[in-house]
């Protein structure tokens, strides 16, 4: 089993002091780099300016480059993490999705940083490399896909696997089937979904924390006031319940 080399300097935000780690402002002082320079940098970043291509298949089928943007990509994760991490404690994170998804670079690892957390990375996936990386890490936040989530439950480790530190469990991406739904359940854990895709940079929608089952399982939640997410017809006029069309959502 591979092991992760040790990090070469540890960085700490805010007024938190952890023994043999670097306070920020003087972190951003290492190999020569003034705080002028860094300021200089970081007050250049534009809203706009890009930060990803990231390509996805959607539902079309066919791979297409979606341009991330700065601003919108903060936003999305900042109200991610609003909706995730209500206690206020820094969520320890794992990252489990492919890291050319967004899933890796948004879900897993930047919905966790606004809120002070950290992200322990999965080399390689297998369901027993992910429940022994919870179980020893400590994981508390745990957003995957459906059916990454799915093999993890029917691994002879799952019975096995001390899952106590999790305080959420998400998924998203596909339905969810009763066998697995019901291993979910019997963990005690709150669980999560949400709906999102590439070209809006995140989710745009979330059930709340402490969702019923039926509605874990029939829903995707509610919008987040921030999004405009409606069900239009072909030439973009809205539809009534019930009918089958297309989803739209702007940021």
């Amino acid at each position: 089993r591979l092991q992760a080399p040790p990090p070469k300097v540890r960085v700490v935000l805010g007024s938190t002091r952890i023994p043999g780690a670097v306070p920020y402002d003087k972190y951003i002082g290492l190999n020569g780099v003034s705080h002028d320079v860094y300021a200089t940098a970081r007050d250049a970043i534009e809203t706009l300016d890009p930060v990803a291509m990231i390509f996805t298949s959607g539902s079309t089928g066919k791979p297409k480059g979606a341009l991330l943007t700065n601003g919108p990509m903060m936003l999305a994760y900042a109200v991610q993490g609003r909706h995730w991490y209500p206690d206020g404690e820094p969520p320890q994170g794992i990252a489990d999705l492919p890291i050319n998804h967004l899933g890796f670079i948004g879900d897993n690892c930047m919905a966790v940083f606004p809120a002070g957390g950290g992200v322990s990375i999965l080399e390689r996936w297998t369901p027993e490399g992910v429940l022994e990386l919870i179980e020893t890490n400590r994981i508390t936040w745990w957003w995957t896909q459906t059916t990454l989530l799915q093999l993890a439950t029917q691994s002879p480790r799952w019975e096995n696997t001390d899952l106590s530190s999790l305080k959420m469990i998400g998924f998203a991406g596909a339905p969810v089937n009763n066998r697995m739904f019901e291993r979910l359940q019997e963990t005690g854990i709150p669980l999560a979904t949400g709906y999102g895709m590439t070209e809006v940079h995140g989710n745009s929608t979330y059930t709340d924390m402490g969702a019923d089952s039926e509605v874990i399982r029939g829903t995707v939640g509610r919008a987040d006031p921030l999004f405009d997410v409606a069900v239009v017809s072909d030439n973009g006029t809205p539809n009534p319940h019930g009918i089958v069309r297309e989803i739209v959502i702007k940021g």
